[in-house]
This record gives structure tokens, sequence and C-alpha cells, in this order.
């Protein structure tokens, strides 16, 4: 044999390089997406997808569940590079993809169609993926954004938001990724509702026999869409596949050294990942960063997160934040008023507290009283800047008369400001509770009411099983007002 015709039997590399990439999610990847960056981590996610779709073809009902950090690109293979690969393997493949708004999920099908446009995609699937959008679909219409045919195929992508109908649309594969918006969303558990209902009622109901289920989320509540499957799976209900990746690991020996525990360290190195959890706080960290949100039931509020002072410190400002019962029955909450001061230190600090079960007049009365208590001018001309009350039930009554408010004939002006209050107790909640954590929020080392104080925060819980908040809302107020917290506390105030 010449050398000549030995040449001409080499294989081409490039063809084995395709047909690799037909049957391997990692090397379609990197053979259709030159700037792909691959790493232990996307290696893993890819193998199991590919299993994934192997038992998919063989109809053995696969379930798998993927969690995993916020931006550490899981959306980016499952919800984009997963479907452009099996409906180039599969054309007569049926994927339902949801996410927690019709946009998104829209958006990210207008992303698997442009993969499959791509030069690089119809070298390794000729003829495959998703008409453009002037490009009719074999049955010669246009596609529409939330539902693609498949060219080459009858095979069909549908994209939904949450909520979205998928009624008469049989499904091979359901993809759900991330169903919660955000905190307040996940916090909500009217929303959390609404999000199992569809699931059963409107995405389950189409798979059909032999279909697979990927669930992707980071977990945001032990009763969220993940944690109500893996609930029902424990009753007899259907097996799940867990994969679940934790921000940093120290232990798992798939991570090299040099990364100190980082999952995706060209995505978020170790220093930035300390940095995020500084930051976060310890439940946010938890649920969204290890996969493991923490068990409603006091564990919102660590008792050792507090920090004291014996004198007040130097301030720079002042301001009294609110809170009112609604009724004063022995089983309803108390009135509570506060009184923050900003230290120069860039720390707040609770000052006093007066708390009770009033009657209207009374209500009045201690605001007037507390209120004069602390804007007295001070030697170091610190001033109280507000009086912020809730403006709902009897703090809007109370707003209204402390606007016009006299001490015997003679009329005071009180700043008083009403806090809407749009943002959920659950959340503002575990928005404040990094605040405390980083030492930001200081408490006097003794007063007559520190040890009640204490045990609130100690026994709240997100589901509000929990006694009594009067102190906690207040608190909350504050924490968002002097530090940041959850949006504009005074957004639509009077």
């Amino acid at each position: 044999m010449t050398a000549a015709e030995r040449v001409h039997e080499r294989p081409d590399l490039g063809e084995v390089q395709r047909a690799i990439a037909r049957r391997s999610l990692i090397d379609f990847c990197t053979y259709t997406d030159p700037v792909f960056q691959r790493g232990w981590f996307v290696d893993d996610v890819a193998e199991k997808l590919d299993r994934f779709i192997d038992r998919v073809i063989a109809k053995e009902s696969p379930r798998l569940m993927l969690f995993a950090p916020p931006q550490h690109g899981k959306s980016e293979m499952v919800s984009r590079k997963l479907p452009a690969y099996a409906v180039g393997r599969l054309p007569d493949l049926r994927i339902g993809a949801a996410s927690y708004a019709a946009p998104l999920a829209e958006s990210m099908s207008q992303d698997v169609e442009a993969i499959t446009q791509a030069d690089e995609y119809q070298e390794v699937f000729p003829g495959g993926g998703f008409p453009s959008k002037d490009r009719p679909n074999p049955l010669g219409k246009i596609n529409r954004l939330d539902r693609r045919q498949i060219l080459n195929g009858s095979g069909v992508y549908h994209a939904v938001g949450v909520g979205g109908p998928l009624t008469g649309r049989p499904l091979d594969v359901g993809i759900v990724d991330d169903p919660f918006k955000d905190a307040r969303e996940a916090l909500s558990g009217t929303i959390r509702e609404t999000v199992w209902n569809w699931y059963r009622a409107v995405l389950r109901v189409r798979l059909q026999k032999g279909g697979g289920l990927i669930v992707m989320h980071t977990r945001w509540h032990v009763d969220d869409l993940a944690g109500r499957l893996l609930k029902a799976a424990e009753q007899d209900g259907e097996p799940w596949e867990v994969i679940s990746y934790r921000a940093i690991d120290e232990e798992d020996t798939r991570r090299a050294p040099e990364d100190e525990g980082a999952l995706c360290p060209f995505r978020f190195a170790r220093k930035d990942l300390n940095a995020i959890k500084a930051t976060v706080g310890s439940y946010w960290w938890s649920a969204l960063y290890d996969q493991d949100p923490i068990v409603e039931g006091g564990d919102v509020f660590e008792s050792d997160w507090w920090e004291f002072y014996k004198v007040v410190p130097k301030l720079r400002w002042m301001a009294i934040y609110a809170d009112t019962a609604s009724k004063t029955a022995e089983r309803h909450d108390y009135s509570v008023f506060q009184a923050w001061g900003m230290g120069t230190d860039g720390r707040i600090y609770l000052l006093d507290q007066i708390r009770d079960k009033w009657k209207a007049p009374e209500l009045r009365r201690r605001a007037i009283a507390f209120w004069l208590k602390w804007s007295k001018p001070r030697p170091d001309s610190v001033i109280c800047r507000s009086l912020n009350i809730e403006d709902k039930s009897s703090g809007t009554g109370l707003i209204q008369e402390l606007r016009v408010a006299k001490v015997g004939a003679e009329r005071i002006a009180i700043p008083v400001r009403g806090i809407p209050r749009h943002v959920d107790k659950a959340v503002r909640a575990s928005d404040g509770s990094p605040q405390i954590e980083a030492g930001n929020v200081v408490l006097p080392e003794s007063a007559p009411w520190l040890s009640d104080y204490l045990g609130e925060f100690e026994a709240f819980t997100l589901d509000g099983s929990h006694a009594h908040d009067d102190q906690i809302d207040p608190t909350l107020d504050a924490i968002a007002n002097m530090l940041g917290g959850a949006g504009d506390l005074y957004a639509g105030a009077l």
C-alpha cells in the first residue's frame, strides 16, 4: 500500500468529532460552542443529562432533580444545551420547558433555536433543529415563541411560564427550571401552592408513559417544588435521582486542591464565594448555596448573632419605628415603639422600647410621650428624624392623629411617616437576618424588656406559627430603612 493510499484510509478527524458529538452532550457543547468552558462540575452535569436522555429513549421514566447555586451555569446546560442536543438526536421528541415566567421560558426557547441554526450544529445534526421565525415548520406554519416544530421530524418544543397551559400537548420530556422568581415568591405559601398545583394538574399529566422529568432549581425553601416532590417520594410517590452541588465543599475529592473547595472556580472563585456568604447570611447561604434550606421553626435568627453595648455610642441620627396591634385582646399582638440610632461606626443601636396592649386613646398618648422623650435636644446635637408607623389598621388612625397632635393647647410637629410594608414578613426577616448576623444590629446589654425581645426572635418561624412578632416588625423596618434591605421601605408611603 502506497503512502497516498494510507493517507486516504485515515479517518476524517472532523467527522470523528462530529460522530462523538452526536452521542455525548459535553462533546456536543465543545464542538458547537467555541467558547464553552469545561470543568468537573460541567462534565458531571453533562454525564447525568446524557444518562437521562438514554433512559428517555429506553422509555424508563427517568426522574432527575438537579440543585446547584445561582449563576453556576445549570440553566445553560439543562435549558439551552440539552434541548438542542436532544432534538438533534431525537427529531420526534416532544419537550415541555417551564420557568417562573413565560418571557423567560420563551427567551430560553429562542436561545435553543439560535444554537440549532448555527453552522456547527448543522454539521453535527444536518437539517435538524428549529426553523427561524421566517421559515415555515414541517406543517407549513410559522413557529411561535412558545411552540417550535422540529425541522426534520414530528417533534415539538413548548416553552411556558409556570401556570401556563399545556392542554392537549403530550410530552416525552418535561423540564422545570427555577419555578420561583425570587425569595418573595418562594417564601409565599400561596405561590408555593400555585406552583405545586400547576405541576400536578398541568405538567405532570401531560407526560407520556416512559417519559422523563427534570426539576432544576436553586433550593429556596423546605416546601418548594423539589421539597414537596421529595416528601411525596417518601410516601410512595415517584422516586427521584437527586444530584446536589454545594458552592463550597472542601471534602469533595472531585474538586482540585487549588480551587479551595469552590464548585465552579472559573465562575466563582473561593474568595468570591466567601464574600457572598458574608453578605447573604446563614439562612440564604444554607438554602441557595448549600441546597439545604433551613427547616421552619425558630432557625431564622440565631441567639449568638447579637452584639451588645454598655453605653450609648456616638450617633449620627435617630428614628422611631412602631408596630401597632389591630386589637388588644390577650391573643393578639402588642403595640411596640422602638428608638434606634445610627452609630458613627455604621451600625444601628436599639436605644429604647415600650410595649403593651394599649387601646386607642392610650396608644396616642404613649406615642406622643415616646416621641417627646427621644426628640429632645441632645448634647451631641443628634436629632430624631421621624416617627415611622405601619400604615395599616390602628396604625393608619394613629398616623392621622399624630399629624395634628397637641400637648395641652400647643400643637407639636411630629414628622410621622407611614410604612406601607409591601414586602412579605418572611422575606423581610430573611433579608434582615444577614445584618444581624454580621453584627450590624446592636442591643443594650441590659434592659427590662431584653429577655422577651430576644425570645421573640429566637422563636420566629417563616410559616407564621410563632406566637408574637410585634418586636420583630419595627426592628426589621429599622434595618431596612437605616442599613438597607428588602427594596424601598417607604415605596408608596404617604
